[in-house]
Order: structure tokens, then C-alpha cells, then sequence
């Protein structure tokens, strides 16, 4: 899903979880939008997985794999970005 973070920046974000269960999609995608209320910088490493690990058990799907994929987007054309907006001067061709 295509969300803008707290600091203003498009991103994509999946998840995907194991073992699947009825009903796990659904609380995945909810607690994927409210990760899109944080800044970008909190969306990556190992501390957001374990957050979203964490409230998964907490509404009863405990999982034992747990994947996020954030993916930082433009914000004219919405193409990937590879790098950070810190590291890379990106210009749309659009």
C-alpha cells in the first residue's frame, strides 16, 4: 500500500507473515497504515518488526516470520527509489 509518512514522504509498504491465518491480512493491513503515521527514518531495521511482531500477539496472531518491505517512492511520478533522498538527487523524467 502507498502511504505518506508523518515527514511527508511517499512510500510503499508490505508485510508478509507466516504461519498464515484467517483474518491475519486484514490486521496486517491496518497495522501498516498506522506505521505510515511515523517518520520514514522509524520504518526500517529490525525495531520496527519486532513493534509490528509485538501488536500482532497482542491482537492474537502470533507469528514466527515476519517480513516489511518499505519502499521509498517519488513524489511527482511515484517511481522506486533505491537509495535514501539524502544520498541521491533524483529527478523525475516526467
Amino acid at each position: 500500500m502507498a502511504l505518506t509518512t508523518r515527514d511527508g514522504r511517499l512510500v510503499y509498504l508490505s508485510a508478509a507473515a507466516r504461519p498464515a491465518r484467517p483474518g491475519l491480512e486484514q490486521a496486517l493491513t491496518s497495522l501498516l497504515y498506522e506505521l505510515g503515521r511515523r517518520d520514514f527514518a522509524e520504518l526500517h531495521g529490525d525495531r520496527i518488526r519486532l513493534d509490528l511482531s509485538r501488536k500482532l500477539r497482542e491482537i492474537g496472531f502470533p507469528v514466527e516470520e515476519l517480513e516489511i518491505t518499505v519502499s521509498l517512492r517519488c513524489p511527482q511520478c511515484a517511481a522506486s527509489l533505491q537509495l535514501s533522498p539524502e544520498t541521491v538527487v533524483y529527478v523525475c523524467p516526467y
